[in-house]
C-alpha cells in the first residue's frame, strides 16, 4: 500500500508543474502567425521572408530529415528573443543567432539534391510554432 500511495503522490507531484495551452511568444517583432520563405539560387542561398518578422530558429535540412545547418536565436531557451531577422545567408551566421551544437554545424549544400528550409517562433513554454516550410534545390 505504501508503494500505491508513494506512486500517486509522484504522479500529482509531476502533473502539477505541467500547463495547458501554447506559452506566449516573445520578443517585439517576432512572428505572430505564417510567413511567407523564399530561398535564393546557389550554393550558398539567401534565406528570406516576409512580413519582415523574426524568428527563433532557422534550419536547414535535407529530404530525410538529417540537419545541414541549424540556427537558433541568442537568447535563453526558456524566454526566446526570436530575434533572427530577414534575410541570412546559407553558411553565414547572423549576430543575433547561434549554431545549434552537434545537430547543427554547417555541412556543405550538394547541387541537385532537395532540401528544406524551416522557420520557427519560440515561446516561454519551450514550445513555439512553425513560421513557414520550403523546399529547394541548388
Amino acid at each position: 500500500m505504501r508503494f500505491a500511495t508513494l506512486r500517486v503522490s509522484m504522479l500529482l507531484l509531476v502533473g502539477a508543474g505541467c500547463s495547458t495551452g501554447p506559452g506566449k511568444i516573445t520578443g517585439a517583432t517576432a512572428c505572430q502567425g505564417t510567413a511567407e520563405a523564399t530561398v535564393g539560387p546557389g550554393l550558398t542561398p539567401i534565406f528570406s521572408w516576409v512580413p519582415p518578422c523574426t524568428v527563433g530558429s532557422l534550419r536547414v535540412q535535407d529530404a530525410s530529415g538529417r540537419a545541414t545547418w541549424f540556427l537558433g536565436d541568442s537568447g535563453s531557451p526558456l524566454i526566446p528573443r526570436n530575434g533572427i531577422r530577414s534575410p541570412v545567408q546559407y553558411g553565414v551566421v547572423p549576430p543575433e543567432a547561434e549554431v545549434i551544437p552537434l545537430i547543427g554545424a554547417l555541412k556543405p549544400l550538394v547541387a541537385g539534391t532537395e532540401y528544406w528550409l524551416i522557420l520557427r517562433v519560440g515561446d516561454d513554454r519551450g514550445g513555439g510554432h512553425l513560421v513557414d516550410t520550403a523546399s529547394f534545390v541548388p
